[in-house]
């Protein structure tokens, strides 16, 4: 027995003291100690899976919240279903996200609750910068007039947005209540122009184009809207050269009045086509929170791009079939296969009427762009879609041509146009 290892205790059993000794042996004593070394890195390990469990998320700053549209139209005894979007800034190192548990309906002026809470959770996890939280509110139309007979002619829909460790922030859409659409109209507050969509082409109905250099070239803006007011934006064009992250500069500024008809189709200024290369156009809608020269995001703006290069840099597609000859439903549009194309555009034209009755006597800028289909790469030949067929009447003569692109979207070659009469 070692003293390191003795213990002395006492018990008292009908009045006598009996001392006794536990002792362990050296063993036993080594035993122990290797048993605490082993355990100890694992105690190590527990402790601080406990304290990352039990720690606070990334601390956020919510700074800012608006909704997109900022307005909208009710009519009174007519149900009505908005789309809206909440805009929410969050800035933070991380990527705390944000959150809104409840919206509700107030009275825009007085700030009253005016209807039951809207029990709707809007969240993210995570994200910085702007966040985008879409919901659809519905409002019974009962319940619209109802607030029209108790004279309220303003509504708020309110919610408030909160990320960890960060001071609210609450934004409205702003609801104006009238008794019939055309009310709404004549105070010009109801009929708060929101765009629904944009839709960005060119003149000849192609997403992406490819032209000449030199060559007149335009693009066309179709809005689809609600509402009325006046439509600001920009065009905006990116030039050959600006490697991955494109410098945009401003070609005009647009300032159209939009009138209740639910579609507009605007026409861009001339784009530049000296530079051979590719170009990225864009058109802006103005908000507040966009600099001159920038979008604020992509809900705000739509952009293609095209490409300048000479004919003579550019491979021929040959072996078009048909051409000149009848084509139906079931007829094959073939072409020559190209190296490395991994995208074929076959295009379909009305011809213009050249002075000397052949067709290769006619410009391409007097062709009437119809209908057209991708193929991808592994075929070169297609029967005509159902979609395409609807767009073509029988017995008339259109002009085809096939055009061949890599898979950055690049130009490898195109054909010379042929031409087909369509017939059932």
């Amino acid at each position: 027995m070692t003293r390191a290892s003795q213990f002395i205790g006492a018990s008292r059993n009908g009045g006598i003291v009996r001392r006794f000794h536990f002792a362990l042996s050296p063993r036993r004593v080594r035993l122990v100690a290797a048993l605490r070394r082993a355990c100890l890195p694992y105690l190590i390990v527990l402790v601080i899976l406990g304290a990352i469990a039990w720690a606070p998320r990334a601390l956020g700053d919510v700074v800012g919240a608006r909704t997109l549209p900022q307005r909208a139209a009710l009519v009174a005894g007519v149900d009505a279903t908005i789309p809206l979007t909440w805009q929410v800034t969050v800035d933070q190192a991380g990527d705390p996200g944000a959150e809104s548990a409840t919206g509700f309906l107030v009275d825009a002026t007085t700030g009253a609750p005016i209807a039951p809470p809207v029990p709707t959770l809007l969240f993210s996890r995570d994200g910085r910068g702007v966040v985008l939280f879409p919901e659809v509110l519905t409002i019974d139309g009962a319940q619209i007039a109802a607030w029209l007979q108790q004279g309220i002619r303003r509504v708020g829909y309110r919610r408030t947005f909160t990320s960890p460790g960060s001071t609210p922030q609450s934004a409205q859409l702003l609801l104006t209540v009238g008794g019939s659409a055309l009310e709404g109209m004549r105070d010009g507050t109801a009929a708060q122009l929101q765009i629904v969509r944009m839709e960005l082409a060119f003149t000849s109905g192609n997403r992406i184009e490819i032209a000449d250099p030199g060559s007149p070239l335009t693009a066309r803006l179709t809005v689809g809207y609600g509402g009325s007011g006046t439509l600001r934006g920009r065009w905006q064009i990116a030039e050959p050269g600006g490697g991955n992250r494109p410098f945009f500069r401003t070609l005009a500024l647009v300032r159209e009045t939009l009138a209740p008809v639910q579609r507009a189709v605007i026409e861009s200024p001339r784009l530049p086509t000296q530079v051979r290369g590719r170009y990225v156009l864009r058109f802006c809608l103005e908000t507040p929170d966009a600099t001159d020269e920038e979008c604020i995001d992509s809900s705000s703006s739509v952009q293609t791009l095209y490409e300048i290069t000479a004919h003579e840099n550019v491979a021929e597609i040959r072996s078009l079939q048909p051409n000149g000859l009848a084509a139906g439903p079931a007829t094959p549009f073939r072409w020559s296969e190209v190296e490395g194309a991994t995208t074929y555009q076959l295009q379909i034209f009305l011809p213009g009427t050249p002075a000397s009755g052949a067709l290769e006597s006619v410009s391409e800028s007097e062709l009437q762009f119809v209908t057209g289909l991708l193929v991808p790469s592994g075929t070169s030949q297609t029967a005509l879609s159902e979609l395409v067929r609807s767009k073509l009447e029988p017995g008339r003569r259109y002009s085809w041509r096939v055009t061949a692109h890599d898979v950055d979207g690049r130009l490898l070659a195109r054909s010379p146009m042929a031409f087909f009469v369509y017939e059932l």
